[in-house]
């Protein structure tokens, strides 16, 4: 039986955010929602193995995010955390 290591933590870079509207006060409410769905999102059972098992870290190309209005900070935070985390798992 193989026994493997579990993986204790994660890190991730993200080197350009673009985020059209967003007011500059907004931006510490908005980065809180992100690393909290970010840190759910990675916590799920798998998610954290199998990155490490596929070798290289993933890089990401995210479709732009349309909204009808636009969100609270955090909110818009959490939604940007579902696409990174919803690309990740693909």
């Amino acid at each position: 039986m193989v026994m493997s290591t579990p993986v204790r933590r994660i890190h991730l870079s993200i080197d350009t955010l673009v985020l059209r509207g967003v007011r500059p006060e907004d931006r510490h409410a908005l980065a809180r929602g992100l690393s909290e769905e970010l840190t759910r999102m990675l916590g799920q059972p798998g998610v954290a193995t199998r990155l490490v098992r596929d070798g290289s870290p993933p890089m990401l190309r995210l479709p732009r995010l349309r909204f009808a209005s636009a969100p609270a900070a955090r909110t818009l935070g959490v939604q940007v955390g579902r696409a990174i985390g919803r690309g990740l798992k693909r």
